[in-house]
């Protein structure tokens, strides 16, 4: 996972970071079902644990500052070697997912 500082137009400070979905050795209920009476072993099974659909499927870029959160999706080739204009741009077409949580202030 890359990680990118920036300050944007205004100079406040953003950190970026991406976020790509992983497989992993899980089975849904049906598949648990379906294999009940056969022996095999699960963990040569890969799939996901979550179904993620959409632009999210291929990753996302996370922005956060110290008031807000952001998601840009899909994640753009190459982002953690783009200009800091580019992640001023893509910032700024993010969708807003509300305030960064802190465990400690």
């Amino acid at each position: 996972m890359a990680h990118r500082e920036f300050n944007d137009e205004r100079g406040l400070p953003w950190e970026a970071w991406d976020v790509v979905p992983e497989r992993r050795d899980r089975r849904t209920g049906i598949e648990r079902r379906k294999h009940a009476r056969e022996t095999f072993d699960r963990r040569k099974m890969r799939v996901l644990s979550a179904v993620i659909t959409g632009d999210l499927a291929k990753g996302w870029l996370v922005f956060s500052s110290k008031f807000e959160r952001r998601r840009y999706a899909p994640l753009p080739e190459s982002w953690d070697s783009a200009s800091d204009d580019q992640l001023r741009a893509w910032c700024a077409a993010a969708v807003s997912i509300g305030q960064p949580r802190r465990l400690i202030e």
